[in-house]
């Protein structure tokens, strides 16, 4: 038994023991002052699915046969205040959950929790062996085999040839003897679970004056798919009419081991008096991966080699074993402060200052397993292999600054006044390292710099300054009527990043009408403006990105909200709510560039977002009350591309410089989805108090629709890959229905049955024709490219649960 499992059933013997003893018993007074009530459900459970089993659980645990979903005992001991509870939910399930909570009131408080979340992706096909470790390993002889056969780009002709015929026959053998590895490949699912366990203690050495000290350990086990390849490039002719390059693709969808734990530990004080607070607290979070990093086998390489040069197309992926770094080790360590004292005018000042600091000093991978590859820029021209690196660590750290200050008053009775202003630091003082280089082109050539900006190889360190005021007034015009305006100013200023600073304004107001007491209306409006300094110019060794790209995170925006609410009961028997939403934000910026090219072109330009929703619930007799919602949500994104074309092509293109994204290889993309939720219910009491039925229908329906096109047209010198496309609709169905029948037997038990029907259907274009080997069905050349299969479409589920339930 694993030790998670252990853990699990170890927590469950402690707590349903004294559960169970306790169940036997009626609710009576043990004597002494003591108390007990006790509280438990279970039954019995069928279940069948069809389709994606890991969909339907995504984030739980539904089984089949005896369930326990509840037991709960109290004791208490009312003349001295002492207390002791434990529950027990979904007992020993995945996503069980265990508490007990034990002291005295206003004195003592001990508490244990114990929980489990499952999260199940997909399940899949993977070819290595290792699933959930840090090393997959295909057998020697595949990898002999699959180089043995490998057509190079000597053997397929020159570079205008179609990488997709097949001159030797050699792609056909390697595709038939990966298709045979897929035939007996391991079945996996992709998923993780959450395991949590945390105890705290509250001791009040005094009425008014709390000591507390917490633990928490959460371990996060499991396996997800990582996506690997590169490519090699096939020009399809040369300079101007290089419009319509092939590829041959190469990589695999790997199983990334998931096994972090997260250690918590707080220590803190606080003390509460009539007219003031203050408390004080530290914290340390411990992280840890188990594994550093992930290593597999290079299906089609049993031997290293290097690609022939810094500018060839071809001869990539060429190494055995592959390396990933994964999520390194950390420690954060927060001192925390915060106190608030009341003033006249009903008035509240409160305040909180933190420090923190962050360190992570993982040792760095070798530069590549790929012995073959050579450091052509250091002295002796040594294999990278086995490279000396500059540092052994990161010494990674970076320290946190924050604070807050509020005041509260309400001079008037028909007026309040809130203020507030927070101060966020965060500083990066890691150290910088500077590598002479990397392997590159899927480990199989050392590159001297990172980018085709010559920029060097090293890391980025930067911190920033966040602050933010805002002011808001109530005023309450009439009785019935309240009004309140607000205005709010954020600034950031950075260093090492895009751009140095960012300004938001925005203004807002809103009221809130209660002309009775069946009657409520709500309204606001906000607008906000953000303004910042000239973003980094492009195509630099500063800034890589392309000239005109702006991260929308950091560009102008204007951004209008609003919102208004109803709420309607005009009889005891009906109550109608109502809720519409509404949001636009527009984006723009300029670039410390002076050309034509260096103008905003590229990235978010336009947003919006649509909600409306609606509910009516109806009582018209004591035995029957029924239910109706519909919400409506809508959004469109509108986004500005462009493709990348050589310099030969953009010395020519339509804006006269040279640019690597010319005006004919523009491409906008908008981004439309519509998101529709019925759901419908109701309760009939059969007979009063005794059976009832309940009974609930849900339908979702979401559709997403790309539209793109080209603002410049379709000339001779566009790029095939910048041609717009029309793409089909994707569409996500979900439908439940809930049924449960349940009668009273005594006004303490109570016996039922439920019903549960779920369907789920994705229509995703891509994920319909996706198979885990493509060769021969793609455009490119796919024969070294190896999926995991972790897709779904949908699936269908009944689950019977035939239950009990009693208080005691």
């Amino acid at each position: 038994m694993n030790r998670s499992g252990c853990m699990r059933y170890l927590t469950a013997a402690a707590v349903l023991p004294t559960l169970v003893a306790a169940g036997a018993a009626r609710a009576v007074d043990l004597g002494g002052g003591v108390f007990l009530e006790e509280e438990l459900a279970g039954g019995a459970q069928l279940k069948d699915v069809s389709g994606s089993e890991e969909k339907f659980e995504e984030y739980r645990d539904v089984p089949k046969g005896f369930v326990l979903d509840l037991l709960r005992l109290t004791l208490e001991r009312p003349q001295s205040a002492d207390y002791l509870d434990l529950e027990a939910i979904h007992v020993l399930r995945d996503d069980a959950s265990y508490r007990i909570q034990a002291g005295r009131h206003g004195k003592l408080r001990i508490g244990f929790g114990y929980d489990l979340t499952p999260h199940n992706f997909s399940r899949g096909v993977l070819l290595w062996g290792g699933f959930g470790t840090e090393r997959l390993q295909i057998a020697d002889v595949v990898q002999s085999q699959l180089q043995a056969n490998e057509q190079t780009q000597a053997e397929r002709g020159p570079p205008a040839t179609d990488p997709n015929q097949d001159t030797t026959g050699e792609d056909a053998i390697q595709q038939s003897i990966v298709r045979g590895l897929y035939q007996g490949g391991q079945e996996v699912v992709f998923g993780l679970r959450r395991e949590r366990t945390g105890a705290s203690v509250e001791y009040r050495p005094m009425p008014e004056m709390a000591v507390r000290v917490g633990v928490v350990n959460e371990n996060r086990r499991g396996a997800r798919v990582l996506g690997t390849g590169t490519y090699e490039r096939w020009n399809v002719g040369t300079g101007l009419a290089h419009t319509l390059d092939r590829f041959l693709v190469a990589g695999s969808d790997l199983a990334e081991p998931l096994n972090y734990q997260t250690v918590a530990v707080t220590v803190g004080v606080g003390i509460q008096k009539k007219r003031w607070l203050a408390d004080l607290e530290y914290s340390f979070t411990d992280f840890s991966n188990s594994n550093d990093a992930l290593l597999w086998d290079n299906p089609f390489r049993i031997t290293d080699a290097q690609s022939a040069g810094p500018g060839n197309n071809f001869d990539r992926g060429r190494f055995a074993v592959g390396q990933i770094a994964l999520v390194p080790d950390s420690h954060a360590h927060e001192i925390a402060a915060t106190a608030a004292v009341d003033l006249p005018w009903h008035g509240r000042l409160g305040g909180s200052l933190s420090f923190g600091f962050m360190t992570q000093n993982e040792a760095f991978l070798p530069y590549t397993r790929n012995t073959a590859i050579v450091a052509s820029n250091v002295e002796g021209t040594p294999s990278a292999a086995s490279l000396a690196l500059p540092a052994r660590d990161l010494d990674g750290q970076v320290w946190t600054r924050s604070g807050t200050l509020s005041l509260a008053l309400h001079p008037l009775e028909r007026l309040g006044i809130n203020a507030r202003y927070r101060y966020y630091k965060y500083d990066g003082r890691s150290r910088e390292v500077t590598f002479p280089g990397y392997a590159a082109f899927g480990e199989s050539f050392w590159r001297t710099v990172k980018n085709d900006r010559n920029a060097p190889v090293q890391n980025e360190v930067f911190d920033f300054t966040r602050q933010d005021a805002e002011l808001a007034v109530d005023v309450r015009i009439l009785r019935p009527l309240s009004a309140f305006v607000e205005a709010a100013w954020e600034g950031t200023s950075m260093s090492g990043l895009r751009i140095e600073d960012m300004d938001e304004l925005s203004i807002g107001g809103g009221m809130l009408f209660r002309p009775g007491r069946s009657a409520t209306v709500k309204a606001s409006y906000r607008y906000l403006d953000r303004v910042t300094d000239p973003y980094l110019q492009g195509r630099t060794a500063e800034n890589p990105e392309a000239t005109g790209l702006i991260n929308f995170n950091w560009a102008e925006r204007r951004r209008h909200q609003a919102d208004a609410r109803l709420q309607l009961t005009p009889a005891k028997l009906i109550s109608l709510g109502a809720l519409v939403r509404a949001a636009d934000e527009e984006y723009s910026g300029n670039s410390e560039g002076t050309t034509v090219a260096d103008v905003f072109r590229f990235g978010r330009t336009d947003r919006r977002s649509f909600v409306a929703g609606a509910d009516l619930t109806l009582i018209p007799s004591e035995r029957l009350s029924a239910f109706v919602s519909y919400a409506w949500e809508y959004s469109e994104e509108r986004m500005a591309n462009a493709s990348k074309d050589d310099s030969a092509k953009a010395e020519a293109g339509s804006l006269g410089i040279a640019d690597d994204y010319p005006a004919e290889n523009y491409w906008n993309s908008n981004i439309f989805e519509r998101v529709n939720t019925v759901g419908v219910g109701t309760t009939i009491q059969l007979l009063p108090d005794r059976l009832v039925l309940d009974a609930h229908y849900n339908f979702s329906y979401s559709d997403m629709d790309v539209e793109t096109l080209n603002p410049n047209g379709v000339s001779s010198l566009t790029l095939a890959n910048a041609v717009a496309n029309d793409w089909p609709t994707l569409r996500n169905r979900l439908h439940q229905v809930v049924v449960d029948l349940h009668f009273r037997v005594t006004p303490d038990i109570r016996l039922g049955a439920r019903y549960l029907f779920d369907w789920y259907r994705l229509d995703d274009f891509a994920w319909d024709v996706l198979e885990p080997y493509m060769a021969g069905q793609t455009v490119e050349n796919s024969t070294r490219f190896l999926f995991a299969d972790a897709t779904y479409h949908g699936y269908r589920a009944h689950v019977v649960t035939i239950y009990a339930t009693g208080r005691f």
